[in-house]
């Protein structure tokens, strides 16, 4: 999907649909399920920082997402992350 929605009734959509329907069976209705969105996290004991933050992505990130955050393109399809 690399950032854009697919059409209506692409295969990636179509499969999304029906994995999400399948984790759904049984889920109760109403109430917030345990463990669902994300946690709240802390202040990092260090502070906000773009600069070190672009350092992180370029160590840990940029080998499989690119330097962009595009991914690798190998014969002008995404290859990773798939």
């Amino acid at each position: 999907m690399n950032g854009k929605a697919p059409p209506l009734g692409a295969p990636e959509l179509v499969a999304l649909e029906a994995y999400s329907y399948w984790m759904a069976q049984g889920a109760p209705t109403g109430t917030k399920l345990v463990g669902a969105g994300y946690p709240k996290l802390p202040k990092p004991a260090q502070g906000w920082d773009y600069a070190r933050g672009k350092q992180v992505y370029a160590s840990h990130c940029a080998l499989c997402h690119a330097a962009d955050g595009q991914g690798l393109l190998v014969d002008g399809k995404t290859w990773f992350p798939p």
